[in-house]
């Protein structure tokens, strides 16, 4: 429940030990473990953060093991790993959600932002850039939010190469463009204005734009 004093949490997760020595092949009392260890890292003060980590990474850890249609363990794994700095093995945690769930197309477009997202531009590398871009490329065309991810990719882009950094491969493309300042900047522009046009507030629409604006490249004339 919402607003729970700190030590129901710790109280349920008792509870939810008790169901699972009395069933302990079940798989919802170890999904409702992981979560609650979950939610004690997130909401109560606790002096050993590292045992309620390892009992949510543990338990959403078997519970995806066991049953690849409970997505929810999939990403929950995929939180404690990127938490304790295993970037690779939450990204291949999501990986493994099959094509066939409802939740595939999330998965990937949160992989792409754990790639990008969530640490100084100097800690990715052109590499992580073009996975992000081949996971968006994958993405189905009918997907909505599609465009914004591949904005994402070519602004984190321009941002990485105006830190001061040189792709290996500048002579290829990167989601269409070349993978210059000028082409990343006209990308990106074009990604922005797209956006703004399908933006339902007036607010939002003009703040897109004053990015776009912002990031246009300089005439040559």
């Amino acid at each position: 429940r919402h607003g729970q004093p700190d030590g129901e949490h710790e109280t349920a997760f008792s509870r939810f030990e008790s169901v699972l020595q009395a069933m302990p092949g079940e798989t919802a009392p170890k999904l409702a473990l992981a979560a609650t260890a979950e939610l004690i890292l997130q909401h109560c003060e606790s002096s050993d953060s590292h045992r309620w980590r390892t009992f949510a990474e543990t338990y959403y850890r078997t519970v995806w093991r066991t049953d690849h249609s409970l997505v929810s363990a999939a990403f929950g794994l995929a939180r404690q790993l990127t938490e304790r700095g295993d970037l690779p093995g939450a990204i291949a945690a999501l990986d493994q959600v099959p094509p066939t769930s409802r939740h595939f197309t999330m998965a990937r477009m949160t992989s792409v932002l754990m790639l990008l997202s969530g640490r100084p531009i100097e800690e990715i590398d052109e590499v992580a850039l073009r996975e992000a871009a081949l996971r968006v490329t994958a993405l189905a065309p009918e997907e909505s939010r599609a465009l914004q991810m591949r904005t994402l990719v070519l602004g984190t882009a321009l941002d990485w190469m105006r830190a001061g950094h040189t792709s290996e491969t500048e002579l290829e493309q990167i989601l269409g463009v070349p993978f210059t300042e000028r082409g990343l900047r006209t990308g990106a522009e074009a990604g922005l204005r797209a956006l703004a046009r399908n933006a339902p507030e007036r607010t939002h629409r003009y703040t897109l734009v004053d990015l776009a604006n912002a990031i246009r490249p300089r005439s040559l004339l």
